[in-house]
């Protein structure tokens, strides 16, 4: 997909990339489709709800999110952070927000799959619309409200609604030698000419044998099997 660059609330108050985290071993999935998915539409694609992390996914459910892809404008955002110091293999997809019509996403300053209720509704916070339980701004002068109203680095979720076709500069980023060597063979294999970036940081990120192997394996049998849905692999548990 090439970009059609678009002028939004995001590009002219400064948020120039979206990140979107994934588990490593559901790459070959977003190869084959070339497109991030909302929790509904991942299920008419014939994907279980045995994909979607069990810390948050009945939260998501219960609080009217499933119908969105969750990314950040915030390249090391919490779930990454924790997923890597777990020892749990994690890549992030990021993308333009260019790439985005005003119409196409809503913006949440809250946690969604922690948030307990707490939380006000304003210009700046947005409102509870068409059955989130969770406050979003949706028109042009609720989202200018909330950027202008809160320090850009500040992590704030960018809701894109249905899905989101990768464009073809999207930069994957990998946080290990090891995980940046596999994908790249794996992106290269099913002719995706994504740019792929190694990111330093300075968190532990260590992976047991026993996991990067069952990885691998996963990998490997889901690019050979393309109706393949997978089998239940998830480090939530």
């Amino acid at each position: 997909m090439r970009r059609n660059l678009m002028q939004n609330t995001l590009s002219q108050n400064g948020i120039e990339n979206l990140y979107h985290t994934i588990p490593l071993h559901y790459l070959t999935f977003i190869c084959r489709s070339g497109l991030l998915l909302s929790k509904e539409r991942l299920i008419q694609q014939g994907f279980d709800t045995m994909h979607f992390r069990s810390t948050s996914k009945n939260a998501d459910v219960k609080r009217g999110f499933d119908q969105v892809v969750h990314c950040t404008n915030n390249p090391f955002p919490p779930i990454l952070i924790s997923k890597l110091l777990k020892g749990y293999q994690h890549l992030e997809i990021c993308i333009r927000t260019d790439v985005l019509s005003e119409d196409q996403f809503l913006l949440c300053k809250y946690n969604i799959a922690k948030n307990r209720g707490l939380y006000t509704e304003s210009l700046s916070t947005g409102w509870c619309y068409n059955g989130f339980k969770i406050p979003v701004t949706k028109t042009i002068d609720e989202k200018v409200a909330m950027l202008t109203s809160i320090d850009k680095i500040q992590h704030f979720e960018i809701l894109v609604k249905d899905f989101l076709e990768i464009p073809d500069d999207a930069v994957f980023r990998f946080f290990s030698n090891q995980d940046f060597d596999i994908a790249v063979d794996i992106i290269s294999k099913m002719n995706k000419a994504w740019p792929c970036k190694r990111i330093d940081h300075s968190y532990q990120y260590n992976v047991n044998n026993t996991r990067r192997n069952t990885v691998n394996e996963y990998l490997r049998h889901s690019f050979e099997n393309a109706d393949w849905r997978g089998n239940g692999l998830e480090y939530d548990r």
